[in-house]
């Protein structure tokens, strides 16, 4: 590693892990964030993303638990006689979610001829830190994106080459709904002029009315989120100023709803639900970070570990439809 390099990786590691009570050991470095200051960490990896600043990100003191986050479970208007009986304040009368935050790693390594390539590209310490946070930060909140929409379990230990999509990293939001609440759950429709749903109008009209609980069926905040495979007869023209955005709001209603698109999201699947509807529950007494140098392999080592969960807030205000398909 040549010495501007080493100085602007000193930098960077001195900024990285900066308020979140680190511990230095001659080339490593320990960190394990408070509660808040592991909060902070992923609030600024949400300003980074605009599908997780829809969602909700929430530090939770518990490894297991139920859902907690959303509003109510339905109406509050009522009328009562109260010379016979006493009011009724409305409650969170739904079923909670059932969550299980569970540990998921982050490590990346970097050799030096890679870390002389940024500072060769950037030439100032500050650019070097932009390239080294883009590597780092980007992957990893795109790497919760796709475990949020293709997590279907957790595997002692994970196989990116059989399961690409981190499918064994832990259970996704889509995957809670499968499991959870599956008569929120519709498996396989065939859109067709001869087919019973003639165009995905109605075919999210059918599930609004027939899967969805009455007190959400025309709630404002309502999208459905569409896969690509679906794009070309669900919508026309997006918002040009989202466009290459890891969520972009689409300028056509489907179904009478906001249609959207999600990086990651399932192609042949529909979602429809209120964004923040979902959630990310980490526990935060169990962060972890660790940097280490190991000259032997000439490079540099960054491990995180946090214990997640993907959560549905309300399993009634949701309708998965997977494996849609189009009959020309």
């Amino acid at each position: 590693m040549q010495n501007p390099t080493r100085h602007a990786l000193n930098q960077f590691i001195d900024r990285y892990y900066h308020a979140l009570d680190q511990f230095r050991a001659q080339d490593s470095l320990y960190a394990t964030p408070t509660p808040q200051a592991a909060q902070a960490r992923l609030n600024a990896l949400k300003a980074r993303s605009r599908l997780l600043s829809a969602i909700n990100l929430l530090g939770v003191s518990e490894i297991r638990g139920q859902a907690k986050h959303f509003d109510l479970a339905g109406t509050l208007a009522a009328t009562v006689d109260t010379q016979r009986h006493e009011r009724q304040p409305a409650g969170k009368t739904w079923r909670p979610a059932q969550y299980h935050c569970q540990q998921t790693n982050f490590d990346a390594a970097f050799s030096y001829d890679t870390l002389d390539a940024w500072w060769s590209e950037s030439q100032t310490p500050a650019g070097f830190e932009d390239r080294a946070r883009q590597a780092l930060e980007r992957r990893i909140l795109l790497d919760r994106i796709m475990i949020g929409f293709h997590g279907l379990q957790r595997a002692p230990n994970s196989n990116r080459a059989s399961h690409p999509l981190l499918e064994d990293v832990n259970i996704g939001w889509l995957q809670q709904i499968r499991e959870q609440a599956p008569q929120h759950w519709i498996e396989g429709a065939r859109i067709g002029e001869s087919e019973r749903f003639r165009s995905l109008h109605r075919l999210v009209r059918y599930a609004l009315k027939q899967r969805l609980a009455p007190a959400w069926r025309d709630d404002p905040g309502l999208v459905v989120l569409v896969g690509a495979d679906l794009l070309p007869d669900a919508v026309c023209d997006a918002n040009p100023q989202a466009e290459g955005d890891d969520l972009v709001l689409h300028k056509q209603r489907l179904g009478g709803l906001q249609a959207a698109t999600a990086a990651f999201f399932p192609g042949d699947s529909i979602l429809i639900t209120r964004l923040d509807n979902l959630s990310l529950y980490f526990n935060h007494h169990a962060s972890r970070y660790h940097y280490h140098e190991e000259p032997s392999l000439n490079r540099v080592e960054f491990y995180h570990s946090s214990h997640d969960a993907y959560v549905v807030e309300n399993l009634a205000a949701c309708v998965l439809i997977d494996a849609v398909e189009i009959v020309d």
